[in-house]
C-alpha cells in the first residue's frame, strides 16, 4: 500500500526527523481509524516513508482511504511537524502472496529479481522492535537495545544490537528457501540527552574541556527542544557566553540570552555557557553563523560513534570493543537465540506481529553441510606444525642484508636492549641462511625531529644506497606516518617497531620475515591442493589482481564539500596488488587517488594501474608466457554494486589487457571476497567453531548468486566468521573445487606469518596499499595544503603524480609488507 501525506513543512532533507514524524503520524491515523484504517484488528508494517503493509485488505470496494489529522491529534508526532493539519492517503496495491512464484525466480537481468517479498519480511521482522519503543533501528534494519546499555566515558553508551537480514537461499530443492540471518554485536552510541548534560561529562560546567567535547561530539546531530522540525550538526562553540554574545536584529543589539527570552519566552538556566555555533549560507551565498544555547539542543537518538573517534573515548577502546564482541560460539549462539525471540515477541508488546501476517519464524538453526578442503601443498622449506600453522625452515630465494640503518633515541631506548635486538635479529637471519651484517646505529629523536631533519637524514641515506631504515621508538610517539611518507618521498625502504612490543616477543622471526620480504626475498612457496594443482603460481597460467578502496571520513558541515557535491574533500584511495614481481609467488602493487567516496573504482585509473603491472611482469619475468586466465579478487562491495563491478571495473581491466597486447584474449574470473557479512556458523551443537579449511555453499548461498563461504584461518578467539566469496564472472569455467583450492592457496601465501590469513593475499595487500595511500596523503596535508581544482575538490591528478610509487625505485618491491 502506498502512503502519501502533506507533512513537508519544515522537514527539508532531515531523514531522521522525517522518519520519526511519519511513523508517529501514521500510528495516530491508525488509532483514529478504529485501529485498522476502516477494518478493526488490522496490523500494520510501515517503512516510515511511503510503503505500508496491512494484514488485511481495505474494506471491500475501497481502493483509496484518506485520514485527516488536526494538530491536536498528532500525539507524539506534534513536536516534529510544522503543518497545522495532515492528510494521509492510503492507496491499495496488489496483495503479496507468499507462495507466488515471481518472488522465487531470477530476474531477466542478474541482480534485478523481484524483491518485494524480501523487503516486506525485512520490515516485518523489524517492526516489532520499533513498536516496543526501546530499540533504535537504522535504515538497514539493524536494531540496538536502548534499555540494556553499558555506560562508557563521557556519557556514551555501549548498546547490544541485533544485526539481521532476510534472503533467499539455494537448498537443493526446486524452490529457494527464505531464511532469516541473525547476529549480535555491541556498538558505542551517543546518548539521546541535552547538550548541557553531555558537556557536564567533560568537567564542571564552570570550566569544561570544550576542545575535548568538540573532538568527540563535532558532527553529531541534534534538534531544538522548542522546534524539532529540523536537525543540525554540532560544528563549533562560540567564544562568549549567551549573556554576553550579541548580534544585530531589526536595528537592535541583543544578547542571545535576551533574544530567547523575548522571541521564545525561554529563560536560560545556563546563560554563562557559550552557545553552539553553526556556519550557515544565505540565499545570496554569503556565510554567517547561527547560535543556539546548549540547553535547547537535544542530541538525537541512534547515532553511532565512528571508529576514527574510538581513541578519543579511551586510548585502548578499540581493543576493548573487539574483546567485548569476541564471544565464544556458545555465548554467541545463546545471544542469537535471545535476539530471535525479541524479533518474534519483543518485551512489552502483547501482539505477535508475525503471526498476524501469517508468518512463522522457526527458532531452530539450519543444518548446513561442511566440505573439508585439503590443505595447500607446502614448499620443500616448510612443514606443518599444529593444525594450519606451518614453520619456515629456510627461505626459497635469499637476499643479503648488508647496508641498513637502525634509528633509536638513546635517551629512551636502553643500549642493552638495542644490542640484544640486533643479536636476535641476526640469529633469525642465520636460521634462514641469510647473510646479515650489523647495522649502523643512528641516534635519532623521532618525537622531536622537525620535517627538515627527517628529510635531510633520508636524503643522506638514499645517497649512501642504504637498503633499509629500521626505526625503533615508543608506541607513545606518533612517528609512523612521517616515516612512511619519507619512504615514499626518498624511495628508501623502512620498517618500524615499538620497543614495548619487542620486549614481549619471544622470537624475532616474523620481524625478519617482514624485512626480507620488503627487500624482495622470497620466503616460501605454496601450491594449491591436488584438485587445482595445475594452477600453481609457477605455472604462469594465472595472473592475479587484488584491489580494495579506502574512503575518507565524511566531512561535517564543510561548505566547500557541499559546493562540489562531495561528502568529503579528501579523495578515496584504491590499492591494487598483482603477482608481477620477479617471482610469481610475490605480490607487489601501488595505490591511486580518485574523487571522494565514488561508488565504483575509476575504470581509467584502474586500467593504467593494471597496464603498469603487466609491463612490470614482462620486465621481471621476460620468459614467462602470457597467462590464459586473469583472476581478479575484489573487496568491499555490497550486493547492489555487483553489476557495476562486473561491467565498469572489469572493463577497465580488459582495456589494460588490450592495451598491453591486442592479440591476447585471456579468460576472466572475478570474485568479490568480504568478511563484512552477518552470517555465523557453528559446529557440534553450537559449542564449537567450524574448523579451518571448511567450505560451505548449499543452504547458505543466496539464490541466483554463485557464492560460497570458506574459512582458511584458525580463529584465535571468539566465533569464526568464514569470508563470503561471490563469483561474478567465471569465463574460465573453473569448478567450485578448483576455485576454493586456488583461494585457499592464496590465503597461505602471506610470506611473513606461518599461518593462513582470513582473506586471499592479493585482497589483503590491496587493502594495506589503500591504507598506506590514505596515511601518506594525511601526512602530506599536515605539511602542505590539499591541492585543489577550480571547483574546490581535491586535485587527484596531481596527488597521483607526487604521492604514488609507480615508476620509481621501490615500485618493484613489496614496500608495504
Amino acid at each position: 500500500m502506498d502512503v502519501t501525506h502533506n507533512n513537508d513543512e519544515g522537514q527539508g532533507k532531515n531523514g531522521i526527523i522525517e522518519g520519526i514524524a511519519h511513523y508517529q503520524l501514521v500510528s495516530a491515523a491508525y488509532d483514529k481509524s478504529r485501529f485498522g484504517f476502516g477494518e478493526e484488528g488490522v496490523s500494520m508494517v510501515y517503512d516510515n516513508h511511503a510503503a505500508l503493509y496491512l494484514s488485511k485488505p481495505l474494506p471491500r470496494g475501497v481502493r483509496t482511504h484518506t485520514i485527516e489529522l488536526e494538530h491536536a491529534e498528532f500525539g507524539p508526532a506534534m513536536p516534529y511537524c510544522g503543518a497545522a493539519r495532515v492528510i494521509i492517503t492510503l492507496k491499495e496495491n496488489d496483495a503479496i502472496r507468499y507462495n507466488d512464484d515471481i518472488y522465487y525466480q531470477p530476474g531477466q537481468v542478474a541482480g534485478q529479481e523481484d524483491r518485494e517479498l524480501k523487503r516486506f519480511l525485512e520490515l516485518l521482522t523489524t517492526q516489532p522492535l520499533v513498536d516496543c519503543g526501546h530499540f533504535t533501528v537504522n535504515k538497514s534494519g539493524f536494531a540496538h537495545d536502548l534499555k540494556n546499555g553499558r555506560p562508557l566515558p563521557y556519557g556514551l553508551q555501549l548498546l547490544r544490537g541485533i544485526v539481521k537480514g532476510v534472503h533467499l537461499y539455494e537448498t537443493g530443492r526446486p524452490r529457494p528457501a527464505l531464511r532469516l540471518n541473525v547476529d549480535v554485536n555491541w556498538v558505542p552510541f551517543y546518548p539521546a540527552i541535552n547538550v548541557v548534560e553531555a558537556l557536564s561529562a567533560f568537567g564542571p560546567l564552570s570550566n569544561p574541556d570544550y576542545q575535548r567535547f568538540l573532538g568527540l561530539y563535532k558532527g553529531v546531530k541534534f534538534t531544538l527542544s522548542y522546534r524539532k522540525t529540523r536537525t543540525y550538526h554540532i560544528d563549533g562553540i562560540a567564544d562568549l557566553p549567551a549573556d554576553r554574545l550579541t548580534f544585530e536584529k531589526d536595528g537592535d543589539t541583543l544578547t542571545v540570552d535576551d533574544y530567547y527570552r523575548n522571541e521564545y519566552r525561554i529563560t536560560l538556566r545556563y546563560p554563562g555557557l557559550p552557545p553552539l555555533k553553526l556556519r550557515s549560507r544565505a540565499p545570496d551565498g554569503s556565510e554567517h553563523y547561527l547560535y543556539f544555547p546548549m540547553e535547547v539542543c537535544d542530541i538525537l537518538s541512534g547515532q553511532r560513534l565512528s571508529r576514527r573517534r574510538f581513541s578519543l573515548l579511551a586510548p585502548d577502546f578499540e581493543a576493548t570493543l573487539i574483546q567485548t564482541n569476541c564471544l565464544s560460539p556458545r555465548e554467541r549462539a545463546d545471544m542469537i537465540s535471545a535476539a530471535v525471540h525479541n524479533v518474534i515477541q519483543p518485551p512489552d508488546l502483547p501482539e505477535n506481529l508475525l503471526a498476524a501476517f501469517g508468518v512463522e519464524l522457526s527458532g531452530s538453526y539450519n543444518d548446513i553441510e561442511i566440505v573439508h578442503r585439503e590443505r595447500p601443498r607446502l614448499g620443500k622449506n616448510l612443514n606443518f606444525m599444529r593444525g594450519v600453522q606451518f614453520k619456515i625452515n629456510r627461505y626459497e630465494e635469499r637476499i643479503e642484508v648488508r647496508n641498513w640503518r637502525l634509528l633509536v633515541d638513546e635517551r629512551n631506548v636502553n643500549g642493552r636492549v638495542i644490542d640484544e635486538f640486533i643479536q636476535r635479529l641476526q640469529q633469525s637471519a642465520f636460521r634462514q641462511g641469510v647473510v646479515m651484517d650489523a647495522p649502523i646505529v643512528v641516534n635519532f629523536d623521532s618525537n622531536r625531529a622537525s620535517p627538515p631533519e627527517w628529510f635531510d637524514m633520508f636524503k643522506a641515506f638514499r645517497d649512501q644506497n642504504v637498503q633499509l631504515i629500521f626505526l625503533v621508538d615508543s608506541q607513545k610517539i606518533k612517528s609512523h606516518n612521517m616515516l612512511k611518507s619519507c619512504e615514499q618521498r626518498f624511495q628508501v625502504l623502512t620498517q618500524h617497531a615499538v620497543v614495548e612490543s619487542l620486549r614481549k616477543m619471544k622470537s624475532l622471526d616474523n620481524v625478519f620475515h617482514k624485512m626480507h620480504t620488503k627487500l624482495n626475498g622470497l620466503n616460501y612457496k605454496v601450491d594449491p591442493e591436488p584438485c587445482a594443482l595445475k594452477y600453481s603460481l609457477d605455472s604462469e597460467d594465472l595472473f592475479f589482481i587484488g584491489y580494495d578502496v579506502s574512503h575518507p571520513p565524511p566531512a561535517q558541515d564543510d561548505q566547500r564539500a557541499k559546493k562540489v557535491g562531495l561528502s568529503s574533500l579528501n579523495p578515496s584511495v584504491v590499492g591494487v596488488a598483482t603477482n608481477s614481481a620477479a617471482s610469481p609467488y610475490q605480490f607487489i602493487g601501488d595505490y591511486f587517488y580518485q574523487p571522494s567516496r565514488q561508488e565504483s573504482v575509476d575504470a581509467a585509473l584502474l586500467q593504467t594501474q593494471v597496464f603498469t603491472a603487466l609491463i612490470q611482469r614482462h620486465k621481471n619475468r621476460p620468459r614467462a608466457r602470457l597467462p590464459s586466465v586473469i583472476f581478479v579478487v575484489r573487496d568491499g562491495l555490497a550486493e547492489g554494486q555487483y553489476e557495476m563491478a562486473r561491467n565498469d571495473e572489469l572493463n577497465g581491466i580488459k582495456a589494460a589487457i588490450a592495451q598491453f597486447e591486442p592479440q591476447w584474449h585471456p579468460r576472466f574470473v572475478f570474485i568479490v571476497a568480504t568478511k563484512r557479512h552477518h552470517k555465523r556458523f557453528f559446529a557440534n551443537g553450537n559449542n564449537n567453531n567450524v574448523p579451518p579449511s571448511s567450505a560451505l555453499s548449499l543452504g547458505v548461498a543466496r539464490a541466483f548468486t554463485k557464492e560460497f563461504f570458506m574459512l582458511s584461518a584458525q580463529p584465535i578467539k571468539g566465533t569464526s566468521k568464514p569470508p563470503d566469496y561471490v563469483i561474478l564472472v567465471n569465463d574460465a569455467d573453473f569448478t567450485t573445487d578448483e576455485l576454493q583450492g586456488i583461494i585457499q592457496m592464496l590465503c597461505y601465501n602471506h610470506q611473513i606469518v606461518g599461518t593462513p590469513t582470513g582473506l586471499p593475499i592479493p585482497v589483503i595487500q590491496g587493502h594495506e596499499l589503500a591504507k598506506r595511500g590514505a596515511n601518506n596523503l594525511a601526512q602530506y596535508i599536515r605539511l602542505n595544503r590539499m591541492p585543489e581544482t577550480a571547483d574546490g575538490s581535491a586535485d587527484t591528478a596531481y596527488l597521483n603524480e607526487i604521492l604514488r610509487y609507480s615508476g620509481r625505485y621501490l615500485h618493484n618491491q613489496r614496500f608495504n609488507a
